[in-house]
């Protein structure tokens, strides 16, 4: 799949900052293709990911006091549940989210302006609800669809199941990849906002 990526970073110290609305919900300010500042040398970087059915301008609020703060900052717009691009299969179908964000990582340290500024051995991952399930993906834990939803079908069901109301699991062709780890060794520490987590028992591996 094609990942929407949008990166915040320190800028050169004669960039101009203006306003900035990408989703006309959650302003935010920044120079736009600024040129990146040239030093440190290297910067630690956050991957972020968003809840189900937004998008990475969600997290601009983070991803901005993190770039003013000395960071790079990553978010991708997960495909499939992601605003304007969602469905129940594709809200269930979490396990995608932290391959994508690794997939992210790969390209950003290839990347000939951003990966020689990345510092490798401070590199970690931030979430809100699914996407807070996400970098708990990334640091071994496991989402388990069976028992998600027999959770949903239970005597204290939660809000979330909403989400997956009539979910198809025919219409998931990756089923089977909820037991693939999405454990990630680059990423040495992960922020869990609000996380989606029944049916998630933490797993190392």
């Amino acid at each position: 799949r094609t990942l929407a990526v949008t990166i915040w970073y320190p800028a050169a110290a004669n960039s101009v900052e203006q306003s900035i609305s990408r989703d006309g919900i959650f302003p935010g300010s920044g120079a736009q293709d600024a040129a990146l500042r040239p030093t440190p040398e290297r910067f630690p970087l956050v991957l972020l990911s968003h809840g189900s059915g937004g998008d990475g301008s969600n997290l601009a609020w983070l991803a901005e006091a993190l770039a003013s703060h000395g960071y790079l900052a990553a978010a991708v717009a997960h495909p499939g549940n992601r605003l304007g691009d969602y469905s129940v299969e594709g809200r269930l179908a979490v396990w995608r989210r932290a391959h994508e964000l690794s997939g992210m990582l790969l390209f950003l340290l290839a990347d000939p302006t951003f990966g020689p500024r990345i510092d490798q051995r401070r590199i970690a991952a931030a979430g809100h609800s699914s996407g807070g399930l996400t970098v708990l993906e990334l640091a071994g834990a496991r989402f388990q669809p069976a028992a998600y939803l027999a959770y949903c079908r239970g005597p204290n069901v939660g809000p979330d199941c909403a989400m997956v109301s009539g979910v198809d699991l025919t219409k998931i062709p990756d089923l089977s990849g909820a037991a693939i780890s999405g454990r990630d060794r680059h990423v040495r520490a992960v922020v869990a906002m609000a996380p989606l987590i029944p049916g998630t028992p933490a797993a190392a591996t």
